[in-house]
């Protein structure tokens, strides 16, 4: 389990637009398990699945963290020695960027948000290799679309049009 905490954190990389790309993540957990070197970023695929719907085509995730606050507090027997113990964990919001693509679901999920239906739902950040087959596995829990953003477009660009959602949830965990 150490292993892999120090490959995870290796492994995320910044893309070009500022999205943590986990894939490079999935590259070294592969490369742990093969004892290969790690392919490229390029070969491995991001799903989100919610509640038994798939969604594919995703090419960045960010925002996999959480922080335990530290309380510091001094015991009277030793006023120079300070004790620091675990308080509340908190866990950052899930943002997935993919290419444009013809679905509805996700922004009717988030435009439901904005029409005061909070509806929250578990579900799964999948990376997929090459193959198709599993190499890590994220759930999160009662998450709901805080965020979604769309293209960006500009006809002089080459770039690829893509459009994002944040999901705000109350916890996550590594499968």
């Amino acid at each position: 389990m150490a292993a892999h905490k120090g490959i995870v954190r290796w492994g995320l990389a910044v893309a070009a637009a500022g999205v943590l790309v986990l894939a490079g993540a999935a590259a070294a957990l592969a490369q742990s398990r093969s004892g290969g070197p790690p392919d490229s970023a390029q070969d491995y695929s991001i799903r989100l699945v919610i509640e038994g719907r798939t969604y594919d085509g995703f090419v960045g995730v960010s925002g996999l963290s959480s922080e335990t606050e530290v309380i510091e507090h001094r015991d009277g027997a030793d006023p120079d020695l300070v004790h620091k113990i675990p308080g509340n964990t908190a866990y950052g919001d899930i943002t997935l960027t993919r290419g444009l693509t013809g679905s509805d679901e996700l922004w009717a999920w988030r435009q439901g948000i904005v029409e005061g239906d909070l509806e929250r739902r578990d579900g799964s950040i999948i990376i997929l290799d090459r193959q198709g087959s599993e190499v890590a596995r994220y759930n999160f829990f009662d998450g709901w679309p805080s965020k979604w953003e769309g293209p960006s477009l500009d006809t002089g660009d080459s770039g690829a049009v893509v459009e994002s959602i944040t999901i705000t949830v109350a916890r996550w965990e590594k499968e």
